[in-house]
């Protein structure tokens, strides 16, 4: 059920702009059709070069800034997340987020389904707590009253240092043993459920992303691990 009501809306989506994409350019309409038509046959990398096509035909005819430009990208990065290219995706419809709220306002509903969809890309990234963001800026965007695009009021980020990331449990834990051993939170968290398990090892929760970069570049120098900072 979860799936058809996602290509229902999958489909709203596309089509919501293709009648003034026609009366606009009818060489954009017909590229247009033909992306639907191959995503819901399942033909995947047919579709993702006609609509890689329609998005640099978009923005050269109408400009980056366009919000149509916008349709076409979210159009690719369906394609793409079926594909399982799920990064490609994520950058994709971040870039239909700027210019959307740019064009609509930050509280109209075509926001949230971007990032709706942002957050689908970074759970299955492993990136949760920048999917929950997301997801919460969503809700509070649906519980609004006041129809008129107002200003989102900042979230509380907890930031994160990754120190590892293993398709072995065991070796996870070894990492997480080590680090307890000198003096370190670490802890470790299952993603990918679906595509594949993935046991990632963190260290410590930060308010000041600060604080937490200086605690990367420390276990850096002295663990020999390739640390990096991310939202928990």
């Amino acid at each position: 059920m979860k799936k058809i009501l996602k290509n229902f809306f999958i489909m709203v989506w596309f089509i919501s702009f293709t009648a003034s994409v026609h009366a606009q350019n009818t060489s954009l309409g017909k590229l247009n059709d033909e992306v639907i038509t191959l995503y819901h046959q399942e033909r995947y990398t047919e579709a993702a070069k006609v609509a890689e096509k329609a998005l640099k035909v978009a923005e050269k005819s109408l400009g980056p800034e366009h919000l149509q430009v916008a349709t076409f990208q979210n159009n690719l990065a369906i394609v793409y997340y079926a594909q399982g290219k799920y990064a490609e995706a994520g950058t994709l419809y971040n870039r239909a987020l700027s210019i959307t709220e740019k064009a609509l306002g930050p509280t109209h509903p075509r926001v949230v389904t971007v990032l709706e969809s942002m957050a689908e890309c970074y759970r299955k990234l492993g990136r949760g707590g920048e999917a929950e963001i997301l997801e919460r800026q969503a809700r509070v965007i649906r519980s609004t009253k006041d129809k008129s695009p107002q200003p989102l009021k900042p979230l509380k980020t907890t930031f994160t240092v990754q120190a590892g990331s293993f398709n072995d449990l065991s070796r996870a834990k070894d990492l997480e043993r080590r680090l307890d051993k000198k003096g370190y939170n670490a802890h470790i968290t299952l993603s990918g459920l679906k595509e594949g398990k993935l046991y990632k090892v963190y260290i410590g929760k930060f308010a000041d992303r600060e604080k937490a970069e200086i605690l990367s570049e420390k276990i850096k120098k002295t663990e020999d691990l390739h640390t990096f900072v991310t939202l928990w």
